[in-house]
């Protein structure tokens, strides 16, 4: 079992004044996405090449957590419905069954937020028009493509699989992307 101090301890920079992203594919280096306060502080970190997926969940605080591994390019959706069961069990503020309202997407709407999207902390995303679900995507630095499909009220977008949830909104004429609770910003 990983010790709460070992858990913070892996959120330290090891280098914080190095910039590892060449020695990375020219991405930035492993990072975690957090979220929460308190008891509710969690970290997560997910990801996949040709024929794995995986997302490791800690909570700190409580010593709680989960892991999977897929040698399956189409195991994530396994692996989500093994974290949301570990937390209906473990009573996670996070990871839970959400029932979502489709709404219509106009293909005005969709392809308007297409483009390049980059994050302060280095790393970018693509959102690239496809044939699938309301045609739009989000393209990841290693190459996964999630079709997006709208849902709730305006500009708002979740991959049905994972249930990755995306939003966007205009600021001064320039679309701006909220994922994995990050801000990226375009460059049109």
């Amino acid at each position: 079992m990983l010790s709460r101090a070992s858990a913070l301890a892996m959120l330290s920079p090891v280098m914080p004044e190095k910039d590892l992203a060449a020695q990375f594919g020219g991405q930035p280096a492993m990072t975690f996405v957090v979220n929460g306060q308190g008891r509710d502080f969690m970290f997560q970190h997910g990801g996949g090449n040709v024929g794995y997926r995986c997302l490791m969940v800690m909570y700190p605080e409580t010593g709680n957590g989960a892991v999977f591994m897929a040698n399956s390019d189409m195991g994530f959706g396994v692996g989500m419905e093994m974290i949301r069961a570990a937390s209906f069990v473990y009573e996670w503020p996070d990871f839970k069954t959400k029932r979502l309202n489709k709404r219509t997407v106009s293909i005005d709407e969709a392809s308007n937020f297409v483009g390049t999207y980059y994050f302060d902390s280095g790393w970018k995303v693509d959102i690239i028009g496809v044939d699938m679900a309301d045609g739009i995507a989000i393209k990841f630095p290693n190459g996964d493509i999630y079709p997006l499909t709208g849902v709730k009220s305006k500009n708002i977008y979740v991959h049905e699989e994972t249930g990755v949830e995306i939003s966007f909104t205009d600021v001064a004429g320039k679309h701006e992307i909220y994922l994995y609770n990050q801000r990226g910003y375009s460059k049109q």
